[in-house]
């Protein structure tokens, strides 16, 4: 799969905050659910699995927050009240996934607690663009479902995938026959292929960022490193 170059942060504030990725060296504190980063000095954070992210030069709070402070029940911006398990499903450097519920429907999906900016004109950047990925509709990519504000976080409501990772599927089986591995090619270069028509360069494919189905479907998912088109070529 191909590789994108890091993106400048200068201008790209109208519709993408990009950040690069953060080098191996950088510092994490992991005993929360949230974390602070240290990279040579300058204090970061990078929003994932929404397309956008932030960097913060002048020294970013450190968010740490318990797990009995987060919320059970959350009602979404569209309208759906999602009930929050204490089964966590992934959890990173900067956020924790966990496994939640419409509570009408019974559908199950992925809830992402992530650390907001405290520029107010970051907010605003980040809510455009939660808006924009919910409008990528596609097989092959992860559908982001809706979102809601709690407090000093963003919580991302998605659809949920548990049979896990390609690389955590390549970890189980070692070897993967060379018909399912083109399957699986085909479906990630379809979900690009979407992508990419609307202007959307994800950056950072790799086997832990694709997803599977029980039936055997990948997505993408992971848009933490990902930048507009348009901002690319400004």
């Amino acid at each position: 799969m191909t590789n994108f170059a890091p993106v400048s942060l200068a201008g790209t504030r109208r519709l993408a905050n990009v950040s690069p990725a953060l080098p191996q060296s950088a510092a994490t504190r992991s005993d929360f659910i949230y974390s602070s980063v240290q990279v040579n000095g300058t204090s970061g954070s990078l929003i994932q699995s929404v397309g956008f992210s932030f960097q913060e030069t002048g020294g970013i709070r450190s968010l740490c927050v318990k797990k009995e402070a987060l919320p059970a029940a959350i009602k979404a911006k569209n309208g759906t009240t999602y009930l929050r398990s204490t089964h966590v499903l992934g959890r990173g450097s900067f956020g924790c996934v966990y496994l939640g519920m419409d509570a009408h429907s019974g559908r199950l999906v992925a809830v992402k607690f992530l650390p907001l900016p405290r520029d107010e004109s970051e907010m605003e950047v980040i809510e455009a663009e939660v808006l924009i990925l919910q409008r990528v509709s596609d097989t092959h990519v992860v559908q982001l479902l809706s979102y809601a504000f709690e407090g000093d976080t963003i919580v991302i409501f998605m659809e949920c995938m548990l049979a896990g990772s390609l690389q955590n599927m390549i970890s189980a089986f070692r070897t993967i026959p060379s018909s399912t591995a083109r399957v699986f090619m085909r479906d990630v270069l379809r979900g690009l292929s979407k992508l990419h028509s609307m202007g959307i360069i994800h950056r950072d494919m790799k086997p832990q960022n694709v997803l599977l189905s029980f039936a055997g479907t990948c997505k993408i998912s992971d848009f933490g490193a990902s930048a507009w088109l348009q901002e690319l070529a400004r």
